[in-house]
């Protein structure tokens, strides 16, 4: 299952290079051979049409380095690692609201958590990856991302106010999405529950030890 689910974030990112940057690097390429077909063709050249062209290209150009960003950012999350979990959280859920026009909610704690950075890692691709089905499935206005103490366990939760899980990507499916977040908190010795709830979306709850000499984190009210 983990290979599995590692083929299908190779695959996500192939169809995302394919899709995205080869079609704007083609419009490109189109408009570049244009230009320069018409500078070595030997008539007049006309400039403001020239201009038009190097004016038109310049948005694409910039859709595709914040897409570079995007794409950097979620291969090898540097926020996560130079400012932590709590900032890698906030960010995510604020970028995502900004592409998506989702309504963002946090509830998170005050002070950083201490746990191992691959775990650490973990937590915030299962983020990643909840949010991303929200956008993708959900049909949500809403999702809110909340991280506290729970006695021993640390307990995140991403809930939106969506249609559910599909049946296909419900608790027991092979869907690997899903998959991959139970695969990644249990090798930390966590779980992860999917939850449905027909008029008021769906939640993914992760449950993880968390020692209990390390400072507790208020739930939220």
């Amino acid at each position: 299952r983990l290979n599995s689910v590692r083929e299908l974030e190779r695959t996500n990112l192939a169809r995302e290079l394919h899709d995205y940057f080869g079609q704007h690097l083609t419009a490109l390429q189109i408009d570049l051979m244009w230009m320069g077909r018409h500078l070595s063709c030997g008539r007049p050249l006309d400039v403001a049409l020239l201009y038009d062209k190097i004016v038109a290209m310049e948005p694409i150009i910039e859709r595709l380095t914040e897409q570079t960003q995007t794409l950097c950012a979620s291969l090898r999350p540097s926020v996560l690692y130079d400012l932590g979990l709590l900032a890698a959280i906030e960010w995510q859920v604020e970028d995502t609201a900004k592409r998506s026009g989702l309504s963002g909610k946090l509830s998170l704690p005050s002070t950083e958590l201490e746990l191992d950075p691959d775990c650490a890692l973990a937590l915030f691709r299962i983020v990643q990856e909840a949010l991303v089905n929200v956008i993708r499935h959900a049909k949500a206005t809403q999702v809110e991302v909340l991280l506290h103490t729970e006695g021993a366990k640390l307990v995140l939760e991403v809930q939106d106010n969506g249609c559910g899980f599909a049946a296909e990507a419900r608790p027991g499916s092979q869907s690997l999405g899903l998959l991959g977040m139970r695969e990644r908190i249990e090798a930390f010795g966590g779980s992860v529950e999917f939850i449905n709830r027909p008029t008021q979306g769906a939640c993914v709850r992760v449950r993880l030890p968390y020692g209990d000499k390390r400072s507790k984190i208020n739930p939220p009210s």
